[in-house]
């Protein structure tokens, strides 16, 4: 319990400390949908078994990597769980043509078949608001998600 509210306030200090530190913009100057797995799923729902908190930031978010991970050590909210490994980060990005390929740690590819899907979704689904960013390629050192062949996932996939 106190290490989940270190990390909390790890994580407050670092949003606060980086919310003018960015390229990236979202085209609801509000704020952006943060996507996890639901604890109650609808089946015929448009995002199934996906939920969503919303994140507000005031101005600028930080870079994509500092939000990955920001967004990967986030607790959601109640009735929503985190799809990702506790170890899991960001590595890097690069954009390009509107695709942003995500290098992700090695914990990434420890997640096995619906869990991977899941996270994979969970991740296009948030990303794809940003204005520049219209798909995702989720790479780590054993290759990119969906095998040798990147293959860029879109929110409608």
């Amino acid at each position: 319990m106190i290490r989940k509210r270190s990390l909390l306030c790890v994580f407050l200090s670092l949003l606060i400390g980086l919310l003018g530190c960015s390229a990236a913009s979202s085209g609801d100057s509000g704020g952006v949908l943060l996507y996890y797995r639901s604890q109650e799923a609808e089946f015929g729902a448009p995002d199934g078994v996906l939920g969503a908190e919303r994140w507000a930031f005031s101005e600028d978010l930080p870079t994509y990597s500092e939000f990955l991970n920001q967004y990967f050590s986030h607790l959601p909210a109640a009735g929503l769980q985190s799809p990702f490994p506790a170890d899991l980060q960001c590595l890097g990005t690069s954009l390009d043509d509107g695709v942003l390929t995500v290098l992700l740690s090695e914990a990434y590819a420890g997640l096995q078949r619906i869990e991977r899907s899941i996270a994979a979704a969970c991740i296009t689904k948030t990303l794809t608001q940003f204005e520049s960013v219209s798909g995702v390629c989720l790479e780590t050192g054993e290759g990119t998600d969906m095998g040798t062949e990147a293959k860029v996932l879109r929110d409608k996939d």
